[in-house]
């Protein structure tokens, strides 16, 4: 589907919104994540029946938000072959930049030999972002946090998708799609 597409599907008319500001105590910096490859048509009929019980995130009018998200790695490809090999304790240094609020944040994920994903982000201005290394702030984070020296890492792959957040009624639980 395309972005106009998502963003003018009819499920959207009942489901109620919730805005960024509502998600800040939703953020899931620490959690475990389960992911699902599913049909479009399969999809759609999961978003029909999440209308009572799940609200999807809004920035202003946009229920599919685009992401733009720069991926780094040391030249011999260490962080996707660690990856790649399913090895379960391992580490992303990535950059993702929200289209629709043009904030942009560098971020260390790690993942636990427990399934467990612990992201630490902070902020950087939108022209660092494929150049962290060279920015100050960005440098002092990646050296207090990754396992990688900032002067190892370049980047390595780009990826720019759309994305559908959902928040439980309870607040306790994000699905994205």
């Amino acid at each position: 589907m395309t972005y106009e597409q998502l963003n003018s599907l009819e499920v959207w008319r009942d489901m109620p919104t919730i805005t960024l500001d509502e998600m800040s105590s939703i953020k899931l910096m620490n959690r475990v994540d389960t992911k699902y490859v599913l049909s479009e048509e399969c999809c759609l009929e999961l978003l029909r029946r999440a209308v009572g019980e799940y609200s999807v995130q809004v920035i202003g009018d946009v229920r599919a938000a685009r992401y733009e998200t720069l991926y780094y790695d040391t030249p011999s490809w260490e962080m996707y072959t660690v990856h790649h090999n399913r090895k379960l304790s391992r580490q992303k240094i990535r950059t993702r930049t929200y289209i629709e609020t043009m904030l942009s944040f560098v971020e260390v994920k790690n993942k636990t030999n427990k399934g467990r994903t612990k992201k630490k982000r902070i902020t950087i201005p939108n022209d660092v972002f494929d150049c962290v290394a060279n920015h100050a702030e960005a440098r002092a984070f990646l050296q207090e946090r990754s396992a990688y020296a900032p002067e190892a890492i370049a980047p390595a792959l780009i990826t720019a998708f759309d994305r559908i957040t959902l928040v439980n009624k309870a607040h306790t639980e994000r699905l994205t799609i």
